[in-house]
């Protein structure tokens, strides 16, 4: 569209030396709105995260960004991306250009591949036809692209590249890993824009009904399982080591203490704080990846202190 654009300005430069006054003005204030509705139609940039869980076997969660195309995307239409992948052994993080550039690493380990046409987005959701009769696929991959390891692949038919047609499917450290695989058939939604606000008394970044401790930030400061409001010494476990009635009041442990306070902390504390609590306060993986792809947008892509994380 901007090329176009750029190209009717030019010949509307070279007719307009031939006009009269009069004419000259019109033809400047109409290549002007031109150039406006031009502009305003480039698209924005838009955030879809991705939680896409696997079972036992394996999880990805993250974030993939696209130039704000709706409608059918290309390799190019996908400008960023943050994807941290499990498979029941080991885990691997992939990172698109601008989050690469951020971290201070090389772009050109990680590559994207999108292949026909089964790749759509709204504006609220990206999604793959795995429907669809070609070899369409979306592959995210360590360079070089097409090695036969380490990606996150979504394939409509088998074609060799990834590991079953129809399927999404991942593959950390080559053939001897496992691969965990979901079958899939139609349109199935892969990503959606955050959405939004809710009500999150504590601010932790969970919303109440998925918090295990909705009126605690952090939910659970000693790791007792109990959360802080209903626990008689919130910062001892056990609460009374010597049984005299007096709470020992420890220190906490606090593996987000390097981040400012803030938003950000608190997205820390509760990830860090729901993936090690036991028993019936333990969040949902759902809950838990759900967080981890909000931390992912917040902190650019860097992972929380207490993940761990696998760089190329």
């Amino acid at each position: 569209m901007k090329r176009f654009t750029l190209m009717l300005l030019a010949v509307f430069i070279i007719s307009i030396s031939f006009m009269r006054p009069f004419a000259k003005e019109l033809v400047r204030r109409a290549v002007g709105l031109l150039f406006l509705v031009s502009l305003a139609a480039e698209a924005s940039a838009i955030t879809y995260l991705v939680d896409r869980d696997f079972g036992i076997d394996g999880k990805v969660v993250g974030y993939i960004t696209t130039d704000g195309t709706i409608g059918t995307l290309a390799s190019a239409n996908i400008v960023d991306w943050n994807l941290y992948t499990e498979d029941g052994v080991s885990v691997l993080s992939q990172r698109g250009p601008l989050n690469a550039t951020n971290e201070g690493l090389d772009p050109a380990n990680w590559g994207v591949l999108v292949r026909g046409a089964a790749l759509t987005a709204t504006a609220t959701e990206l999604s793959f036809d795995f429907g669809s009769v070609g070899n369409d696929l979306v592959i995210f991959q360590v360079a070089p692209l097409g090695n036969a390891t380490d990606y996150y692949c979504l394939a409509a038919n088998a074609d060799g590249t990834c590991l079953n047609p129809a399927s999404e499917s991942i593959d950390i450290n080559g053939p001897s890993a496992p691969h965990p695989s979901l079958s899939h058939t139609g349109l199935v939604s892969i990503g959606v824009i955050d959405s939004g606000p809710c009500t999150d008394t504590d601010g932790d970044g969970f919303c109440d009904d998925e918090d295990v401790c909705p009126r605690d930030n952090p939910n659970d400061t000693d790791g007792d399982g109990v959360c802080d409001s209903d626990d008689p010494c919130p910062l001892d476990n056990p609460d009374d080591a010597n049984a005299d009635g007096v709470c020992d009041t420890t220190a906490p442990v606090d593996d987000c203490s390097s981040l400012e306070p803030g938003r950000l902390r608190g997205l820390c504390n509760a990830y860090c704080e729901a993936t090690n609590c036991d028993g019936e306060h333990k969040a949902s993986d759902r809950a838990c990846n759900r967080l981890m792809g909000r931390y992912l947008v917040a902190s650019d892509g860097e992972m929380p202190p207490c993940a761990v994380d696998a760089e190329p």
